[in-house]
């Protein structure tokens, strides 16, 4: 037990790193572990696929996914009409912030 723990810090560590590729974010992006998830979901270098898969994850990962800068509009549209009201307002203000 001790060295999946180990490996899931590994993995969080990667999904943290800014410096961490698109590609390994994408990979990551489909973690078995919840929090590697999430912190692909906050990292500000996570490409939009990763971001589009996130977008139908637990509700705490969706939040961060509509929080994220990169996160394309025609997600967060689909984020506004989101389940949990959480996710819905933070889709809706960063919808409002990207209008172009």
């Amino acid at each position: 037990m001790a060295t999946d723990w180990k490996e899931v810090q590994m993995r969080l560590e990667e999904a943290r790193n800014k410096g961490t590729s698109p590609e390994r974010l994408l990979e990551l992006a489909a973690d078995k572990d919840h929090m590697v998830r999430n912190a692909v979901a906050e990292n500000p270098n996570t490409p939009p696929e990763a971001l589009a898969h996130l977008a139908s994850d637990e509700d705490y990962v969706r939040l961060a996914v509509a929080k994220h800068p990169g996160t394309p509009r025609d997600f967060l549209a689909v984020l506004v009409e989101d389940g949990d009201p959480e996710v819905r307002r933070a889709a809706l203000r960063h919808f409002k912030q990207t209008r172009t």
